[in-house]
């Protein structure tokens, strides 16, 4: 079988910049993956890895980002949306006087909901239309803009470069709406429960109206973010699905499933509960911080200076900590074998020469 090496990118908010260091360390030794894959922030690094293709110049590239990202942060809070559906706002209001209100909300609400879901059951026209798609993008609020998420993917990961970039997949998770999701994960992460699985997209095997689109929706935490409408169907953080080995949040499977016989998995939590054992047919190299990295909201929100670059640090030694160990034993391998190849032609040379020793 053809050797082929996949590179996973796992979530982990503004801890991405982990991962910057993982890619300068690979850039070092001349490491290049054939295929990569991302979920969350994972697949905003996975882009640019895509659309740049080599891994110098992805390595340069991310870096660029990041220490910008220090500067200004993508976290833009949308004022005007911010957690301000009506029946939140309602739910505030003394229990008395919101009730009878938030009951006719709720049904009229419903009403035009169940009516707007009922023709996009019966025309896929309008379940794929605009209209329809800023009808369930709009039903939840959010706290932070995407803008300045699809400024990044406009300038660095740009759809023609994509469509021609280092094969990617993306995990996203079907959307129950914000609050099931939530509490899904939760009960999930938490409590031991089961919840659905994410999904993985092939990149380039989606039309180029969803290529950028399915990115954004990797990366829309609940609440934080909308959920991304794709097809009549509304998408979120893929971290979220199988929560209980990490299948949403590392997303080996599409690599491995497309032929990546090796691995490189980074993964952005202490304790991930990733699993090796469940890919027995794969080699896997997992970069693992080796130093404590906060797994608190803050810290996934922290798109701060001194936070990136203490990351990026972290990444880079890291890498060369758990791949170059990896690699000093291939290349101990490989001078021993090319000794013991040698030491055999010199002896079939010897025997083939009719040189005896009286």
């Amino acid at each position: 079988m053809e050797d082929k090496l996949g590179l996973v990118l796992s979530g982990g908010g503004a801890k991405g910049a982990y991962q910057v260091g993982i890619l300068k360390y690979l850039s070092e030794v001349g490491i290049q993956p054939d295929e990569v894959s991302g979920t969350s922030i994972g697949a905003l690094n996975a882009a640019v890895v895509s659309a740049q293709q080599d891994i110098t110049a992805s390595a340069k590239c991310l870096n660029k980002i990041w220490l910008e990202l220090g500067e200004n942060s993508p976290l833009q809070v949308d004022k005007g949306k911010m957690i301000s559906t009506a029946s939140v706002f309602l739910s505030l209001l003394p229990m008395a006087k919101v009730t009878p209100l938030f009951k006719a909300y709720q049904i009229a609400k419903g009403g035009v909901d169940f009516i707007k879901d009922l023709r996009a059951l019966l025309s896929d026209e309008y379940k794929n239309s605009d209209k329809y798609k800023e009808h369930l993008e709009n039903e939840e609020g959010n706290l932070y803009q995407s803008e300045p998420i699809i400024d990044l993917l406009d300038r660095f990961s740009p759809i023609e470069r994509l469509q021609d970039g280092l094969p990617m997949y993306v995990g996203v998770y079907e959307s129950e709406g914000a609050g099931k999701d939530i509490v899904d994960y939760f009960k999930a992460n938490y409590l031991g429960f089961e919840n659905k699985a994410s999904e993985f997209w092939h990149l380039q095997s989606l039309p180029n109206k969803n290529i950028h689109e399915a990115i954004i929706a990797s990366a829309a935490l609940p609440l934080l973010f909308k959920a991304k409408a794709i097809n009549g169907k509304k998408y979120r953080d893929g971290g979220i699905g199988g929560t209980f080995n990490q299948q949403g949040n590392t997303p080996i499977k599409p690599l491995v499933d497309s032929g990546c016989n090796h691995v490189i998995v980074s993964l952005l939590d202490d304790a991930s509960s990733f699993n090796r054992h469940d890919y027995p047919d794969t080699t896997i190299i997992e970069v693992r911080p080796k130093e404590f990295i906060s797994e608190s909201m803050e810290d996934m929100l922290a798109f701060k200076r001194g936070h990136i670059n203490k990351w990026i640090r972290q990444g880079y030694n890291d890498a060369k900590r758990c791949i170059g160990n990896s690699l000093n034993a291939i290349n101990m391998k490989n001078h021993k074998l090319a000794t013991s190849i040698q030491r055999d032609q010199n002896i079939a040379k010897l025997n083939s020469d009719n040189f005896e020793i009286i």
